[in-house]
């Protein structure tokens, strides 16, 4: 990164996802090449998980951003048998927030959960989550503009 990119991110506002693109190897962890157990071989880092779900099943939703900031969720469910989020295998699998409608989508996704019976305080906590990493991604955005 340039020493113009780097300051244009720091004229953004406090990162509420500083820290998170300190990638690792991710070697030993289960399928490698899964974005949930290894986020970096996407070039992503995690920000957020909600779990929905007990006891052997799995109800997940998670948030990451990439290396330039772009901010991705996915969801999935199932029991203990499949791997959770083995069918993503490219970003086309993922959610870009690259707008308000993207943000608006995540947002009526969640609320059909709350009306499922889930606790609203959770699902909001997470879509905060998403909304604090995608605010920061566009103000680092606008200044770069000339």
């Amino acid at each position: 990164m340039d020493t113009r990119q780097a300051s244009n991110l720091e004229d953004a506002g406090p990162n509420p996802v500083a820290g998170a693109l300190n990638l690792v190897d991710g070697s030993g962890d289960m399928e490698k090449g899964n974005v949930y157990y290894n986020p970096e071989t996407w070039g992503l880092a995690p920000i957020d998980e909600l779990e929905l779900a007990s006891g052997y099943e799995f109800d997940t939703y998670v948030v990451w951003v990439d290396q330039s900031g772009v901010v991705y969720w996915a969801w999935d469910t199932g029991c203990s048998c499949p791997v959770p989020f083995e069918d993503y295998k490219d970003f086309g699998d993922l959610h870009a927030v690259r707008d308000h409608g993207d943000l608006e989508e995540l947002k009526r996704e969640l609320g059909r959960r709350v009306m499922d019976g889930h606790a609203l305080d959770r699902l909001m906590g997470f879509f905060d989550s998403v909304k604090d990493a995608w605010g920061y991604w566009v103000r680092s955005q606008r200044t770069k503009l000339p």
